[in-house]
């Protein structure tokens, strides 16, 4: 029951429906923040995604950093999708984020950021690199 429930195993469906989605989450909980970002860059509905520094879903609950007021935005989001309101709503970035070490909100339209590099950290025995992976 719990595997068919897993809206991942339902992508064409949901992708299908048109279905807009508005997501709020947050980067304290890693598996909610990757499912969000995962369905950001997987999905081509129309969405908008804010991940920030706070807990559980309430925007005023941050744990760092700069409060985010969302004020209309929802509505606006909502009144584009859902009643047709030409309110210049999809002109705007699809993506709201925190970064914790610049300590600011930014912008953007694309996940992952074209600046973005990942980079993989094996830790060892006192945090020095291993040798090899099958160390770490």
């Amino acid at each position: 029951m719990v595997e068919s429930s897993n809206p991942a195993r339902h992508h064409k469906e949901i992708e299908a429906s048109g279905a807009a989605f508005y997501n709020i989450d947050r980067w304290y909980y890693g598996p909610t923040a990757r499912s969000a970002l995962q369905r950001f860059m997987d999905l081509h509905n129309p969405q908008r995604l804010i991940m920030g520094p706070w807990i559980h879903a309430n925007t005023c609950d941050v744990i760092i950093g700069q409060r985010l007021d969302t004020g209309p935005e929802p509505l606006r989001f909502f009144d584009y999708e859902l009643k047709g309101a030409d309110n210049r709503y999809v002109l705007e970035p699809r993506l709201t984020y925190y970064t914790m070490v610049e300590d600011r909100w930014k912008t953007s339209n694309q996940s992952p950021l074209a600046t973005e590099t990942i980079k993989l950290l094996y830790l060892g025995t006192n945090h020095s690199s291993p040798k090899d992976c099958s160390q770490a």
